[in-house]
């Protein structure tokens, strides 16, 4: 059956607004923040948009740093534009060396994470598999698998990220907080740096190389 365009009621203006939503079948809002950002999916193709200030973002890419999300399931958006939810990832999971499936994930600023691989004290913890909710101050709510294979509720709260680094004999040494990214320039882009872990040492062999944490 033909759907129509999506769109949202702003009250605040008494208008209707139009949404730049490809018309999945079956898709409706998931979420909506203090923002007016909404998050929009669950149609028949399993794809999840965030729509911010007029521009629509697909979170379950096919391709690029949220290709390994796949079917998407229980999401919650924040008024930071955080993303959090399940991931069901396709047949090439394969890819995800650590925990088990599905994973809870955040999403922000067009990258994704994997919650297990954030916590700084994994102790006790087999998987998080689920996340359910994420507030303001970008607290998570979510369901995970115990070392003993039982289920438990969990909180997530953030650690502020740090960074610190110094010249070495063995190069440049960073030491750091939260997830490290990195750029061949100071404006950008940044991106994760695969397998780094505190303390982190860099062999200089490049010009320069800029790196930030979150």
């Amino acid at each position: 059956m033909p759907r129509g365009p999506r769109a949202f009621w702003n009250s605040a203006s008494s208008t209707l607004v139009p949404l730049s939503i490809p018309a999945n079948g079956g898709s409706s809002a998931v979420d909506m923040n203090n923002r007016n950002d909404i998050l929009w999916g669950g149609g028949s193709d399993a794809l999840i948009y965030l729509v911010s200030g007029g521009q629509t973002t697909r979170i379950n890419e096919p391709s690029g740093p949220n290709r390994l999300l796949g079917i998407c399931n229980n999401n919650s958006l924040n008024d930071a534009g955080q993303v959090v939810g399940q991931a069901n990832p396709p047949s090439y999971s394969w890819l995800l060396p650590e925990g088990t499936l599905p994973f809870a994930f955040v999403w922000q600023d067009g990258s994704t994470y994997k919650l297990y691989n954030q916590l700084q004290n994994r102790a006790g913890w087999l998987s998080l598999d689920d996340a359910s909710a994420i507030n303001k101050h970008g607290e998570i709510v979510g369901t995970g698998k115990a070392v003993d294979g039982t289920v438990h509720g969990f909180l997530l709260r953030p650690i502020a990220a740090r960074i610190s680094i110094s010249k070495t004999d063995g190069g440049i040494t960073i030491q750091f907080t939260g997830t490290i990214e990195s750029a061949d320039q100071v404006s950008g882009p940044y991106s994760p740096v695969v397998g780094a872990t505190n303390p982190f040492t860099v062999t200089p062999n490049i010009a320069a190389r800029f790196y930030i944490v979150h």
